[in-house]
């Protein structure tokens, strides 16, 4: 990231505490960025922000627990006043065969991928379009377009996030 295009923004990253969304934590913190930092472990999003070396607050979540979500969108709001850029990345995949998977994996899966976001995103617009802007950057999977042999509710979750 080169510039000063994110310079003081605030990026609020799901999935921050490792892989992807811990290294776009430490990239956005380089670039001068205003961290907020979601995942489920509070230990390693405490990690993630002291090595971003940005400004940052550690918003823990389960994006499976829906009623919760509004709550702590309203907190990365209040924290640093609006989000400028709000990265989905947060995901979890289940390898099985469909005849095998239980509906209450299906739940867990279409919520973490594809609910919880959408609760966000709309915790988050109105508030967006009210500051004159904003993004919704969306980490997805070929999966989302392409089906593929024993990763059913995955691939049916990130073609609903597609679909969104």
């Amino acid at each position: 990231m080169k510039g000063d295009a994110f310079r003081g923004k605030v990026v609020w990253i799901t999935g921050a505490s490792a892989g992807i969304g811990r290294a776009l934590a430490l990239a956005f913190g380089r670039a001068g960025a205003r961290l907020v930092l979601s995942a489920r472990s509070a230990d390693a999003l405490e990690e993630a922000a002291r090595a971003s070396g940005a400004e940052a607050r550690v918003l823990p979540l389960d994006l499976t627990r829906l009623a919760e979500l509004p709550g702590v969108a309203a907190r990365a709001l209040e924290a640093f006043g609006g989000v400028d850029i709000m990265v989905h990345n947060a995901g979890v995949a289940v390898r099985a065969r469909a005849a095998e998977v239980s509906l209450e994996v299906h739940e867990r899966v279409l919520r973490t991928n594809y609910l919880g976001p959408v609760v966000l995103a709309q915790a988050l617009l109105r508030s967006m379009i009210a500051r004159g802007g904003g993004r919704l950057v969306v980490l997805s999977s070929l999966s989302g377009k392409y089906a593929g042999p024993m990763l059913a509710a995955y691939t049916a979750s990130k073609h609903a996030l597609h679909g969104f």
